[in-house]
């Protein structure tokens, strides 16, 4: 996919289509800084509402069929742990953060540390997925009973994975 309009250039590019982009972009650019000068900005695939869905639905299938220490919490409450678990796991297995990571700091009168849970708000898309492979992953090892939906968002989400591990 190559745009261009009066706000600027669009494209998505990947290891196969690379070299015809950058053609296409050369010429465009070409033309355009005729006009003054342009912002390039290049930013990685974030996650859809659809994707949100999916994972939440998931982490409502946990907060239904599994107690942890003999309680059942709120999908919100799993929400929480869950995300701020992810986050490591994601860090050990990719070498680096979360893009929009969770933070600690101290209440306002400085007596305690609070922490901040990353946002899943702003997961790229590849993080949004590898978080529906985890959330299966952890919803297995506590026995939750997932959806036939949840289940082809796992098999969704990890054929998007493998295909951006192995390109």
């Amino acid at each position: 996919m190559f745009k261009m309009d009066e706000n600027g250039i669009k494209a998505m590019v990947d290891n196969k289509n690379i070299n015809h982009v950058l053609e296409q972009m050369r010429a465009a650019l070409n033309k355009a800084v005729w006009t003054g000068p342009m912002f390039i900005e290049a930013v990685r695939e974030k996650k859809t509402r659809t994707q949100e869905q999916k994972y939440h639905a998931m982490i409502n299938d946990i907060a239904e069929s599994v107690y942890l220490t003999g309680k059942q919490y709120s999908a919100d409450v799993w929400k929480a742990k869950l995300v701020d678990d992810f986050e490591a796991e994601y860090e050990s297995t990719m070498g680096h953060g979360l893009k929009h990571g969770g933070q600690w700091t101290m209440n306002i009168t400085n007596q305690y540390p609070i922490r901040i849970r990353p946002t899943t708000t702003k997961f790229l898309k590849l993080e949004a997925c590898m978080f529906v492979t985890y959330l299966y992953k952890k919803g297995a090892e506590f026995g939750a009973v997932f959806s036939d939906d949840s289940m082809s968002y796992y098999e969704e989400a990890i054929e998007y994975v493998k295909s951006k591990r192995n390109p």
